[in-house]
């Protein structure tokens, strides 16, 4: 290994070597984050997925699925899912936090609902 390529760090090398993945997980994100019922979810959504960050998660579970020699286009959804989930979880522990306790409940069931039709 070079020295040039000893400065760059390994999850960048990972995610150098995942780039077309990342990207479609980008994509598939960005489509599945639309909602015409509850508009404020995508929004916020968007600023939790845009916010940046290493994407560990989802280069994580596309690592997995090149290691084991997975083909399909499966590892996309999955990967995308995992950010989901993530997101889902920032949002409901920002929620819990802001919102009075009589809204939270609806909120919450809006905000299950909204995630688990985006992971279908």
């Amino acid at each position: 290994m070079g020295l040039d390529e000893a400065a760059v760090k390994p999850h960048e090398r990972l995610a150098a070597h995942l780039a077309g993945d990342l990207d479609a997980v980008g994509r598939l994100i960005a489509e599945r984050m639309a909602s015409e019922h509850a508009p404020r979810i995508p929004e916020v959504t968007a600023h939790l997925v845009g916010a940046g960050g290493k994407r560990l998660r989802p280069m994580l579970t596309l690592a997995s699925a090149r290691m084991t020699g997975y083909e399909g286009e499966d590892h996309i959804r999955l990967a995308a899912t995992v950010e989901f989930i993530h997101t889902a979880t920032l949002l409901h522990g920002k929620a819990l936090k802001l919102l009075p306790k009589n809204d939270l409940r609806d909120m919450l069931d809006d905000l299950a609902d909204y995630v688990v039709a985006r992971i279908r």
